[in-house]
């Protein structure tokens, strides 16, 4: 019987401790890819960062995951126009039980 290979996606998991997830419009993201793979081949090596398709609290979402959180900060600072997908705006989001909206 053969062994499957893991994924990228679950190698990368493992690999990268700080993720940030951004939701992707029904429309997509335009040029904002651009502008993100350009600041990250300018700015990141390509060993300290991956991303991958991913699902968000409200559809699709691309996961950028970084080694560092400075890293991170940079990125989220760097596009304040990106949506996180964090789900938190979420009517039904609950915390400990409670509705936070």
């Amino acid at each position: 019987m053969s062994r499957r290979s893991p994924r990228q996606k679950d190698i990368d998991e493992r690999a990268f401790p700080v993720r940030v997830k951004i939701a992707v419009p029904g429309c997509g993201l335009g040029n904002l890819v651009v502008e993100i793979a350009d600041w990250l081949s300018e700015r990141v090596d390509r060993h300290d960062y991956a991303q991958h398709a991913d699902r968000g609290a409200s559809g699709h979402a691309i996961a950028f995951y970084f080694r560092d959180v400075e890293t991170a900060l940079a990125f989220v600072r760097a596009f304040p126009q990106a949506e996180l997908a964090d789900g938190t705006r979420n009517r039904d989001y609950t915390r400990q039980g409670q509705s936070v909206i």
